[in-house]
């Protein structure tokens, strides 16, 4: 838990220190593999916005998610940067999750964090990012959800062609 903290703590200082430039591309769709393993799809609300909406199904700890988060993306092309086209993105949003326990389909909202790195590859429509997603599910019945964990943090590796 602590390496987690730890990871989302620099990624915010990396987050707020880079340039505020504009994204370089509209939409990005995608699979994610890490804790999770699912799909994405993100899509900039406005061309020179730095806000995107990004979409994420996936299976985690034996419950699907459908997560709905809003980033904030902020690029960096220093010339003075070895890695050229690395960002970084900040956001929160909500999620739903279900699963199916003794007969019973259980669906609980839950709140999203999310804060990661990306690298969008040259010359080709591709983008390279590693995330940390902490959350908290809010079962609407405790005796129903029973012993389970209500909070977690997920890591994931995305790639994602770029359009």
């Amino acid at each position: 838990m602590k390496k987690a903290t730890v990871l989302l703590a620099l990624g915010f200082v990396m987050f707020v220190l880079a340039p505020d430039v504009r994204a370089q591309y509209t939409t990005g769709i995608g699979i994610r593999y890490g804790l999770s393993k699912g799909a994405t799809f993100v899509q900039f609300i406005n061309p020179q916005s730095r806000g995107a909406a990004d979409i994420l199904v996936n299976r985690i700890n034996n419950a699907w998610n459908l997560v709905a988060l809003y980033e904030i993306h902020s690029k960096n092309h220093s010339e003075n940067i070895e890695v050229a086209n690395v960002g970084f993105f900040l956001g929160g949003g909500l999620h739903v999750s279900w699963r199916n326990a003794l007969s019973n389909r259980l669906f609980y909202p839950g709140l999203s964090a999310i804060a990661g790195i990306e690298w969008k590859l040259p010359h080709v429509p591709l983008n390279l990012s590693l995330d940390c997603r902490p959350y908290i599910d809010l079962p609407f019945n405790k005796d129903q959800y029973g012993d389970q964990q209500t909070y977690d943090f997920d890591y994931a590796l995305a790639l994602k062609f770029l359009f």
